[in-house]
């Protein structure tokens, strides 16, 4: 008889104070506009992979375009948590 596999874990939702607190504590390291290093740091994602992530559109809300890439803080940890 096979075992069934319990469902797929979800991911939890942040409620606001804490996404705001995350918020300030990145803020306070880090300070409002963020490089694609500290992004990277951030989010654990790998430079390459926030770069794709630019050119497929997301992120859309809090990344500066240019170069270098630059990212808004409360809005990138926001995007990221999601």
């Amino acid at each position: 008889m096979r075992r069934r596999l319990p469902p797929a874990a979800t991911t939890p939702e942040l409620t606001d104070p804490e996404l705001q607190q995350i918020t300030r504590l990145v803020q306070d390291k880090y300070g409002p506009i963020l490089s694609i290093d500290q992004a990277s740091e951030i989010s654990k994602l790998a430079k390459q992979t926030i770069r794709e992530r630019v050119c497929q559109g997301m992120y859309a809300s809090s990344v500066v375009r240019g170069r270098p890439l630059r990212f808004w803080a409360h809005r990138l940890v926001a995007e990221a948590m999601k």
